[in-house]
């Protein structure tokens, strides 16, 4: 069975219960609309899992942004030097530096 789960095939149906399973399969599969609304939620799936990554990336980079903002206040850099590391450290523009410092500096 479990051949048959890892590849769908003829070739590893081996008793009478898997080629039940197996005809059911064949005949799902040969339906037109289940396989482009299969497609479809294969798709927005994928789409859902990259949006989840790009939001935990950003979030991520947003804490570590305020941590490194909150360390340079704690040893009396001024904001310009903050802005210069968070631009270094971030390969952020100027602006977006400046933005950050605005933020989150206490």
């Amino acid at each position: 069975m479990l051949r048959y789960i890892e590849k769908t095939t003829a070739d590893n149906v081996t008793n009478r219960d898997i080629d039940t399973i197996h005809h059911l399969v064949k005949k799902v599969k040969s339906r037109k609309e289940v396989g482009i609304n299969y497609m479809k939620s294969w798709e927005l799936e994928r789409i859902y899992r990259e949006e989840g990554r790009e939001e935990g990336r950003q979030e991520g980079r947003e804490e570590v942004i305020q941590a490194l903002i909150t360390t340079c206040q704690e040893f009396h850099a001024s904001k310009d030097e903050t802005i210069s590391r968070l631009r270094e450290k971030f390969a952020i523009s100027d602006d977006a530096a400046r933005e950050y410092v605005e933020e989150y500096w206490e």
